[in-house]
Parts: structure tokens; sequence; C-alpha cells
């Protein structure tokens, strides 16, 4: 236990990077009209989350979150260009080829393993044919799968539902909605067998 935490504190520590190294694909990928899969960054709700729509060089952006803390919270903070909509990413509210920019900063990571295909489907049907996604997604790169299994099954009972998904299966699931164009392991918590994986898409045709 004790050297989980000192591990979780780590990773609070570096995730403050992980958000700078977002924010900077975000800026060089966002056109337009952007969908954002979720509102904690802007929602000021942890001190080390850097706000991301309103650095965007875009019309509007939408941000989906469930979470009525959160949403309380970023629409207190009145960014601009910003709309702030309570929705599950499950299904999503716009019309096909609506959003030019999908960005997802592990927000796909906390949708149970067997949703995890129709959210994808969504993500392909809304983003225009040929334009990108953002997503950052934390996966284990599995080397024994028992204790990968086991990992799996503790972050199930974990109360914030935090997801760890095989690598290789994630990936293979991306490929029948996207074209990956570039991927980068941005950290690890367990020695290189998990880890924040940015990846960025390109939605190729509706499926």
């Amino acid at each position: 236990m004790k050297n989980f935490i000192k591990r979780y504190l780590k990773m609070l520590k570096t995730y403050e990077q992980i958000c700078q190294r977002y924010l900077e694909e975000a800026k060089a990928i966002a056109k337009w009209v952007v969908l954002k899969t979720d509102a904690h960054n802007e929602s000021g709700i942890y001190p080390v989350s850097l706000p991301i729509a309103p650095h965007l060089n875009c019309d509007i952006c939408y941000c989906l979150e469930y979470d009525e803390e959160v949403i309380g919270r970023a629409l207190k903070r009145e960014w601009e260009r910003t709309k702030i909509m309570k929705w599950d990413i499950r299904m999503l509210p716009f019309e096909q080829d609506s959003i030019d920019t999908l960005i997802d900063l592990s927000t796909i990571d906390h949708i149970a393993p067997k949703d995890i295909d129709k959210v994808l489907q969504w993500y392909n049907k809304v983003l225009k044919k040929w334009w990108k996604c953002l997503l950052v997604v934390r996966t284990w790169h599995p080397w024994d799968d028992v204790v990968v299994d086991s990992m799996i099954a503790w972050t199930e009972r974990h109360p914030w539902n935090q997801y760890y998904f095989k690598r290789e299966w994630f990936e293979d699931l991306l490929k029948k909605y996207f074209q990956i164009d570039y991927s980068e392991d941005l950290f690890s918590l367990w020695d290189n067998i998990d880890g924040w994986n940015l990846l960025v898409l390109y939605r190729m045709t509706n499926v």
C-alpha cells in the first residue's frame, strides 16, 4: 500500500505535465467545431488540471460532462467559446459528420470495456471524414496476463470506475473506426506496464 501511495503521488505531480502535452497537441489540431468529452479541466475541480477548451483556436467547443459538481464548477467559470452540456458519451447528441475535431482526455477509460465499441462508433459517426480525434487513454501493456487481469478487476471495484485496457485490445478496436496517425507514451505509474497513451487518429470513413 505504501508503494502504491508513492506511485500515486508521483502521478499527481506528473498529471500537470500530461495536461500541458495534451493541450499542446489539442491546440495544433483543433478547428472550428470541437467536441471535448468531459469538463474536468474546465471546472478546476483538481488544482493540477489545466483548462483546455478556452485555449483552442475554434469557433465553439462543446464539453460533455456527466458529473453535476463538475458541470456546476465549469459553468461558474464562464469560459469563452465553450458550451458545457450534461451528456453521456455512449450516445452523442450530434449529427453525423458535424464535428471537426474530437478530443478525449482520459474520458473513454472511465467507460466499461463492454461499451467501448459503442463509444468509438459514435466518435466515428459525428467526426467529419479525414478530420482528427485526439485521445489520451490509460492502458496496460501486459507482460503477465494474470497480473493485468487482477489489476483490471481491482479497478472495476474502484468507486471512480477507472478502467485500464489492454493496449493491444484497445488498439485493435480503434482500427475498426480510425487510422492511428501518431502514438506517444506520456507516463507510466507501474514501471512501463501501464501508462497514459496519447493517440492522434484520423476518421477514415463511417462504419
